[in-house]
């Protein structure tokens, strides 16, 4: 079985969660990560497909690690069928 690459709307709904968990606005987040508030917008919004070091930065931001990460993929992901 190969690995499914998460869709970019799920991504995104979960890095807005883990945004809004810490209370910070796009605007506040993209500053701290260096992006403009449009790029995380549209991250968020699945429009965009942030890249894995783009990922990493947003993480780094909102103290969140790889791994709390996965798991909310994990779960957000239905289980392919036979």
């Amino acid at each position: 079985m190969s690995p499914r690459a998460p869709d970019p709307r799920t991504v995104g709904s979960i890095l807005r969660t883990y945004r809004r968990e810490r209370g910070l606005t796009q605007e506040a987040l993209g500053a701290a990560a260096g992006f403009d508030r449009t790029y995380i917008g549209m991250i968020e919004r699945g429009e965009r497909k942030p890249t894995l070091h783009a990922v990493a930065l947003i993480l780094d931001v909102l103290a969140v690690s790889w791994t709390r990460m996965g798991v909310a993929l994990e779960e957000a992901i239905p289980p392919e069928r036979p």
